[in-house]
């Protein structure tokens, strides 16, 4: 009887990690897939973040000088994104690595965002980007 006392916890506690990891997957992708269309000029942004992190997160919007590009791959290089979540709210970390030849910047974007479930996707509310 104690034995699966304690097998049925463990179910439950591996099936919640499991879980947990899956969110934290679904997150990495979704903030990959937010800095790249944060990062074009003209995008249509609004499934993905609000207005104000659209500002933050773009080049030409924080006011970069020479920087129209459109989203080319070989350009940028991403790192690992690091999420942090609770039910439909999360922080995540990442790096992003942007050079064509005459503009360059290396730099750590932080992300908060927030589960929509009508769209289902996460969105990027606020934005912090330390170089």
């Amino acid at each position: 009887m104690r034995i699966s006392k304690w097998l049925l916890r463990g179910t439950w506690l591996l099936a919640g990690l499991i879980a947990y990891a899956s969110v934290s997957v679904w997150i990495a992708r979704d903030v990959r897939q937010i800095v790249a269309i944060g990062m074009t000029n003209g995008a249509d942004y609004s499934p993905y973040m609000t207005e104000q992190a659209y500002r933050k997160l773009n080049p030409a919007g924080r006011g970069l000088a020479q920087y129209d590009e459109r989203y080319t791959p070989y350009h940028r290089k991403y790192g690992k994104a690091f999420p942090l979540h609770l039910i439909a709210v999360a922080i995540a970390t990442t790096r992003h690595r942007f050079e064509n030849g005459s503009t360059g910047f290396n730099e750590t974007i932080k992300l908060r965002l927030q589960l929509n479930l009508a769209k289902g996707r996460w969105t990027a509310t606020d934005i912090a980007i330390r170089p």
